[in-house]
């Protein structure tokens, strides 16, 4: 049995009696099975809080350049990263000689800064690069 406060609607309290209690000022009383603290009464029927919403995703520290190369391919930016690089001798060849690329590369946020990236749309960058690495099917 579940003893629900009238103001909230909200289960307070899930107790055993012998007979159901009558209704009071402050509060009702539900025999419902499976219900809980925080179930809310819609039209007669306890139902459970919503879930959590999810957490936000985590930043990785590291992509596969593969996976970042194909974001920034959907992203319209590859051909700006290639004409950067190309501009610059020595990031064409860190890129080059690299296999996955670190957030914390000052040649990120310079790559970011020269497509008035925020740091935020960088980060969205390597969450959608890592996102495709997680559900590739190779």
């Amino acid at each position: 049995m579940h003893r629900i406060d009238k103001a909230t609607e909200k289960v307070v309290n899930t107790e055993s009696w012998d007979e159901l209690p009558e209704e009071t000022d402050d509060y009702l009383f539900v025999v419902q099975a499976g219900a809980g603290i925080d179930w809310s009464l819609v039209d007669g029927v306890l139902v459970p809080p919503p879930s959590p919403p999810p957490p936000p995703p985590t930043v990785p520290a590291k992509v596969h350049k593969y996976w970042l190369v194909e974001e920034l391919l959907a992203q319209g930016k590859m051909a700006s990263l290639r004409a950067i690089l190309n501009a610059n001798d020595e990031a064409r060849e860190r890129w080059e000689a690299s296999n996955e690329v670190y957030r914390s590369n000052p040649l990120v946020d310079w790559f970011a800064a020269l497509q008035e990236m925020t740091s935020a749309d960088m980060d969205g960058l390597f969450i959608a690069a890592a996102a495709r690495q997680a559900t590739a099917q190779i």
